[in-house]
């Protein structure tokens, strides 16, 4: 009798240990570090694979690649208000305008790829208006256009004020800062605006400084948000344009001038040509 006894009772304890190693495994899946995140990597994917290290796209192979489809239905089931943190929505909200604006592009791109290259974002209509502004999509549990994920999300809602987004949101037109070819993620956003401004500051095709007749030729994105890179409502922000740079350029002299004296700021013409990847012929 006791041996059967005990049997049972060694069964009952194997069982009662199984049982927590699950309800554990099951409570390690659900830790406050896990929850309110967003899984970017399908979009990281994409942008690995079809996005070159100038910021062109491959427009074509972006088309036939499933995962871009299914990252935006991901984007298009989310509700970002659940996202645990700024960071979170703030790193949503940037790869959910790269995405569509790449889907925008895609759904208004000739059927005849060899006019892709004439194509310039900005001569595009939908609904009457620019695609910016004709075009809403389901995102984030919103209804919204990409100028509503740009000017009314990102630009006016606290803790996502971050102007470095200037040069994270890119509208397809190789003028723009470079796509970067990574998603961004909630964990790491911050540090990669600063990666993504070092390397705008690093591409004499987005900022040219002259130190003899202290003129700063920039993007016209600095013409067009300059403000927010000195508004004490964003941050990071500076006093002025040359000191905000002055943060990013590797150069120490080239820093200790910026945030000395008047500087005369000019802007680059800008580009609205498709910054789709260039073909390469069979001899190079």
């Amino acid at each position: 009798m006791r041996s059967k006894r005990w049997q049972v009772l060694m069964q009952q304890s194997v069982c009662v240990l199984a049982l927590m190693v699950l309800v554990q495994g099951a409570g390690a899946s659900l830790q406050p570090a896990e929850l309110g995140e967003f899984d970017h990597k399908l979009w990281d994917g994409v942008l690995r694979d079809h996005v070159n290290d100038q910021g062109r796209v491959d427009y074509a192979a972006v088309q036939k690649d499933e995962r871009f489809d299914r990252y935006l239905e991901q984007l298009e089931a989310a509700d970002a208000k659940e996202l645990k943190n700024d960071d979170e929505r703030l790193a949503f909200w940037i790869n959910a305008y790269n995405a569509l604006t790449i889907r925008a592009v895609l759904d208004t791109l000739p059927a005849d790829q060899s006019k892709w290259a004439e194509y310039k974002i900005i001569d595009q209509k939908v609904n009457g208006t620019s695609i910016w502004k004709g075009r809403k999509f389901e995102v984030g549990g919103e209804q919204l256009t990409l100028d509503d994920i740009e000017h009314n999300v990102i630009r006016k809602r606290d803790g996502l004020r971050d102007p470095r987004i200037h040069v994270a949101l890119v509208c397809a037109a190789k003028g723009c800062p470079y796509l970067w070819n990574r998603a961004y993620t909630g964990a790491d956003v911050r540090d990669q605006l600063t990666a993504a401004m070092r390397r705008f500051c690093a591409n004499d095709k987005q900022l040219k400084i002259d130190k003899t007749s202290r003129t700063i030729t920039i993007s016209k994105i600095f013409e067009w948000y300059g403000g927010d890179f000195t508004n004490p409502k964003f941050s990071p922000h500076g006093k002025s344009i040359p000191i905000f740079l002055a943060e990013y350029v590797r150069d120490q002299a080239m820093v200790a001038a910026l945030r000395q004296g008047r500087w005369t700021v000019t802007y680059f013409e800008y580009d609205w040509h498709l910054n789709i990847q260039e073909k390469r012929s069979a001899q190079d």
